[in-house]
């Protein structure tokens, strides 16, 4: 058994260890008792905190057992947002792909045309001429099914292709 923490009241003893989770008893260290547990709740993907039966937790006790919890719960970086170009045989070819693909975005810079909108983190532009790449720095380049039938398909590509980053 590891120590994993020791507070004024409490001590926080890794008692197994599975392949991926930790659990921890929580020991009172005055009667060297252990009063509760810290595991992975597997339906709330996270780690939570089970006392015993007539335990009494006061604010601090509970102040500590938080502490360990987060310590425990890893961190994920959040996705960076992405710009990505979809070239479409024309906006309304872009439109039946959004819908295929159920994004249900908010718009952005709406002039009428609806060639832009937000879903989740990325933002998706409807390249439908070399034009519509212009001031765009592009993280990933999409085709629509229809694409290639745009009369300046093969242009629009290798406009795109020069605005897409470059990955470092």
């Amino acid at each position: 058994m590891e120590l994993l923490k020791e507070t004024k009241y409490l001590q926080f003893v890794v008692v197994e260890r599975k392949p991926k989770t930790l659990v921890i008893a929580v020991v009172n260290r005055t009667h060297d008792e252990e009063i509760g547990v810290i595991k992975w709740f597997s339906r709330w993907r996270q780690y939570c905190f089970f006392p015993h039966h007539n335990t009494i937790w006061n604010k601090t006790c509970l102040e500590d057992v938080n502490e360990v919890i987060t310590s425990l719960t890893p961190t994920r970086p959040k996705p960076q947002p992405k710009t990505i170009a979809v070239i479409a045989y024309d906006i309304k070819d872009f439109q039946n792909w959004r819908k295929s693909k159920r994004h249900r975005g908010k718009k952005i810079g709406d002039n009428g045309t609806m060639r832009k909108y937000v879903y989740g983190s990325n933002t998706y532009i409807c390249i439908s001429t070399d034009t519509h790449c212009c001031g765009y720095a592009f993280d990933k380049i999409i085709e629509t099914d229809k694409a290639f039938l745009n009369k300046n398909y093969n242009n629009i590509r290798l406009v795109t292709q020069h605005g897409l980053k470059q990955r470092s």
